[in-house]
């Protein structure tokens, strides 16, 4: 896989992914993140970080 795919990809794949998979953390309650095996403070923390990290 060529540089050039490899970013394209994370800039149309990717990233927008991560941004939609943290928003959704803001919205979670309780049960669903005990689901997943996270707090609430850990959700916060990551629903916070910029979608290119």
């Amino acid at each position: 896989m060529s540089w050039l795919t490899r970013i394209a990809r994370m800039i149309f794949c990717i990233w927008p992914e991560r941004h939609r998979q943290r928003r959704a953390l803001r919205y979670m309650d309780a049960d669903q993140l005990d689901d997943l095996g996270i707090t609430r403070s850990t959700a916060m923390r990551e629903s916070r970080k910029p979608f290119w990290q």
